[in-house]
């Protein structure tokens, strides 16, 4: 601390004029987050997004070697989609021994403690209790994270550096074989399958809605059609507004103001047109907004993928 106190009073107007610019700077999006925050409320919460000691191990179902895992009914009702921070049973073994045998280096010691501290701070025990009730009132926007759970990517850094020393420590002894056969299972124990999309059909889907908005509308909500539920609707209109420049109701986070009641935007019978309709409505007189300036966009989603797909034949066909 001594070293700390000397640079804090040698550069204190430096360190006070840097803190008013860097807060002044920031304001901005900190009222927004405050405002956003006063209308949707803040995190309630909920022991079933805290980490537990196997949340830390876990590498999820993708995972080419220990993917497995994840689908024993002992994790499978609980791990997914938060619960995977784990790195590989070797990976972790071995930046353990790395770090341990660097014990004595401050830097290692710091990272150390950190890393305990995170876990300790957030870990689901027995019982549901956990520190996290009272740590999430005591740091600082604690009460607006939602999955607790993720903090157990910050893993990674430690489990580098610890990785990074057991090597260091062992540069040129015998026999070397043994090191090689290590790195490539810790490779191995970080290859994982994931799914992916295809951003063309994404941008398919993105300009047919934009290309429906009227530009005589002040404001559009775009709603499904010919399909029991689809969720991905809200993220095609968002991008859409982006597209088009005219904004919409539609949205998706992880939580939502009071009032909105537009989550489930398809139409499977004139019973849900009807429900759209109505919480449509509803949500513009809470705001003052006059039903004639918002547009509502019906889009039929039944057989895009096949429309697309045809698409694309022609397309290879003219090449």
């Amino acid at each position: 601390r001594r070293p700390l106190l000397a640079f804090v009073r040698r550069e204190a107007v430096a360190l006070v004029v840097a803190g008013v610019v860097a807060a002044g700077l920031a304001a901005p999006l900190a009222w927004r987050y405050l405002d956003a925050a006063a209308e949707v409320g803040l995190r309630a919460y909920d022991v079933e997004r805290l980490p537990r000691i196997a949340s830390w191990l876990l590498l999820g179902p993708g995972n080419l070697l220990y993917g497995w895992i994840d689908h024993l009914p002992r994790f499978a009702s609980w791990s997914r989609p938060m619960h995977h921070n784990g790195v590989g049973f070797v990976t972790l073994l071995l930046a353990a021994v790395g770090l341990f045998a660097a014990r004595r280096r401050p830097a290692v010691l710091l990272l150390v403690a950190a890393t305990l501290t995170v876990l300790v701070a957030t870990l689901r025990l027995p019982n549901d209790a956990s520190l996290w009730a009272v740590t999430r009132l005591v740091v600082p926007g604690g009460t607006a994270i939602r999955a607790v759970a993720r903090v157990g990517a910050l893993l990674l850094f430690p489990v580098a550096a610890g990785l990074a020393l057991f090597f260091e420590s062992r540069r040129g002894r015998r026999p070397v074989w043994l090191l090689a056969v290590l790195a490539v299972v810790v490779f191995a124990e970080q290859i994982n399958v994931s799914h992916g999309y295809d951003k063309r059909f994404a941008e398919w889907k993105i300009e047919r809605i934009a290309a429906a908005i009227d530009p005589r509308c002040e404001a559009f909500f775009a709603v499904a059609t010919g399909v029991a539920s689809d969720h991905e609707l809200q993220d095609d209109a968002m991008w859409a507004a982006l597209a088009s420049g005219v904004p919409t109701v539609n949205g998706r986070s992880g939580a939502v103001p009071p009032g909105w009641q537009l989550e489930r935007a398809w139409v499977a019978s004139e019973r849900d047109r009807a429900r759209l309709e109505a919480s449509l409505d509803a949500w513009l007189a809470r705001h003052g907004v006059a039903r004639e300036r918002v547009c509502r966009i019906e889009i039929d989603r039944r057989g895009e993928t096949a429309a697309w797909a045809s698409l694309q034949r022609g397309e290879d066909e003219q090449r």
